[in-house]
């Protein structure tokens, strides 16, 4: 019999200000994804380390880390494989989201109802279902413009996850899609969501970097850390073609939603239209000319 599979599932609680920070760091000494929600005046951000190899070095590095930063590790618990795929199937459930997308897990069978378009994602373990604010907000943004005047034909998705954005651009008209991830397991499950989908010829998924992704693009989306947008305004703003429109997301509002819109104004965007859900932003912008 195979041995399952097991993962190590840790939550560092820490001060809001500290969540995206945090996050970063986690991420990087884990080499998972992680996830944060809040809680009060603080958040907790969970990450999972798959139990061998080196995975008793990472803790130990975990630890220190959180030890010299402040933060409080606040759980350890270990999931067998079925732990993992039944914690997916209870919490992602199917969403209606602007006018006529419908998100649906790969294991649950929903036929369209008039009007509608259902995408079907397996989340694996990339990001991306449509239950956060940001990816929901994201997709509102992206289904307003090819139910409206514009229909971008050439899509560039930055930092894809499980590929929903993409999938979503190509089901609503796109011809021509690069989705990029630098994590190889979400570009692998980004390919697999577009063959479900019907749309492996129209998406291309790579771990390439954004600067060596082309340019001319009519959309551009990015929902991902406001960190990473402002080291990417410049080559997003390359990539995107004269009067190309922009759809940001992943931004909490404040501080950093005003410093995206000044650092993306300066690259020659503007907002053309903002969405607010909880702490969240998405920003849809213009790139200046015709």
């Amino acid at each position: 019999m195979t041995e399952k599979r097991k993962w190590r599932t840790i939550v560092v609680k820490v001060k809001r200000d500290m969540g995206e920070d945090t996050a970063a760091c986690l991420a990087r000494i884990t080499g998972s994804g992680v996830m944060t929600e809040d809680d009060g005046d603080c958040c907790l951000i969970s990450a999972y380390i798959e139990e061998g190899g080196d995975s008793g070095q990472i803790m130990t590095e975990v630890r220190a880390w959180a030890q010299n930063a402040g933060a409080t590790l606040t759980k350890e618990d270990i999931l067998e494989e079925k732990d993992w795929l039944s914690e997916w199937k209870k919490d992602f459930t199917p969403l209606r989201t602007g006018n006529r997308l419908v998100i649906a897990p790969s294991w649950e069978k929903l036929a369209p109802e008039a009007g509608e378009t259902v995408i079907t994602i397996d989340p694996g373990t990339a990001f991306g279902t449509g239950h956060h604010e940001s990816t929901a907000m994201a997709l509102e943004l992206i289904e307003a413009l090819y139910d409206g005047s514009r229909h971008p034909v050439r899509v560039l998705d930055v930092g894809c996850g499980t590929g929903i954005l993409a999938i979503a651009c190509a089901r609503l008209g796109a011809k021509y899609v690069i989705a990029i991830d630098c994590d190889p397991e979400a570009v692998r499950m980004t390919e697999e969501n577009a063959r479900i989908n019907g749309v492996a010829g129209t998406i291309q998924a790579t771990t390439e970097p954004v600067d060596a992704a082309g340019n001319g693009f009519e959309l551009i989306c990015a929902n991902i850390i406001h960190n990473t947008l402002v080291e990417m305004a410049d080559a997003i703003a390359k990539n995107s073609r004269p009067g190309g429109a922009l759809v940001l997301a992943g931004i909490l509002r404040g501080w950093q939603e005003e410093n995206i819109e000044r650092i993306y104004r300066n690259a020659g965007f503007l907002v053309a239209e903002r969405k607010h859900r909880n702490e969240w932003t998405a920003l849809l912008m213009n790139r200046e000319g015709t």
